[in-house]
């Protein structure tokens, strides 16, 4: 008999954040980037979602996941007031692609399945109740179903006007573009959309000014890279960057720590890790 070991793809190793929400009808989130999944299940309602340049619309019965360090805003729609589930997490190891490329539309057993771990976990991560073993077992439950949605079928952004048409172009491009140290004027040459029709599109759906936006992409792409282990001048200059000096203070703008300080802490927490 030929033993089969199974490779673990993914772990689920600490939960962030879990609640239930009631949002107003006016309801909008400014908007964030952060190093762990998030996950919303909408059990009423309406929810549009921008995630960089995909623009998705959320309706009852829904769910979609946020990747790790993806600019993500939500706002309620078409007069609703949306209720649902929010669950946040970090895992050892990636997690099926496809959860962060659409919309998975859920049966009713899978909805009530998800909605008999949100309770425990609220507990849990809020309240403190509950010993490890009860939270290993929610962390295997959680992994399960998340194995059993990527299987499923996803849909892709529903991209209703020109406006959202135009704000995933010029995302795109920005993305393509993240290495170089361009203006907005070069997007509008790349794009042909005006300046000042871009910084409405940026405020409509992102929030922050289209400038802003460039700078975190490039922030996010620096500190990846800074991950697979380039040296500081070597992103620096990838980056387009004037000088290193010049990055280094870009750097702690967004992350608070410089380029340097960085690298020593993911160092050592991946010599924690070991």
């Amino acid at each position: 008999m030929v033993n089969r070991y199974v490779k673990t793809k993914f772990v689920i190793d600490c939960f962030h954040t879990a609640f239930r929400f009631k949002y107003d009808k006016d309801f909008i989130f400014k908007g964030e980037r952060h190093d762990f999944w998030e996950m919303t299940l909408l059990r009423s309602g309406m929810l549009t979602f921008i995630q960089d340049e995909r623009v998705y619309h959320l309706n009852a019965g829904e769910i979609i996941f946020h990747a790790p360090m993806v600019f993500h805003r939500e706002m309620s729609r078409d007069g609703t007031s949306p209720e649902g589930f929010t669950l946040s997490f970090h895992t050892e190891g990636e997690l099926p692609e496809n959860l962060s490329c659409g919309v998975f539309k859920l049966g009713e057993d899978e909805i009530e399945e998800f909605s008999l771990l949100i309770d425990p976990l609220i507990e849990y991560v809020n309240l403190g109740t509950g010993d490890d073993f009860e939270a290993q077992l929610l962390r295997d439950k959680l992994s399960s179903f998340l194995i059993r949605i990527s299987k499923g079928k996803t849909s892709t952004p529903i991209l209703r006007s020109q406006s959202e048409i135009d704000y995933n172009r010029l995302v795109s491009v920005m993305r393509e573009h993240v290495s170089e140290n361009l203006t907005l004027n070069d997007f509008s040459h790349l794009t042909g959309i005006s300046v000042s029709y871009m910084k409405l599109l940026f405020g409509k759906f992102a929030g922050i000014s289209p400038k802003s936006y460039f700078s975190s992409l490039r922030a996010s792409e620096s500190a990846r890279l800074l991950d697979t282990g380039m040296h500081i001048s070597e992103v620096s200059e990838k980056l387009d960057f004037s000088s290193q000096n010049y990055f280094s203070i870009f750097f702690k703008k967004h992350y608070g720590i410089s380029p340097r300080e960085y690298t020593a802490a993911q160092r050592s927490t991946s010599l924690d890790k070991t």
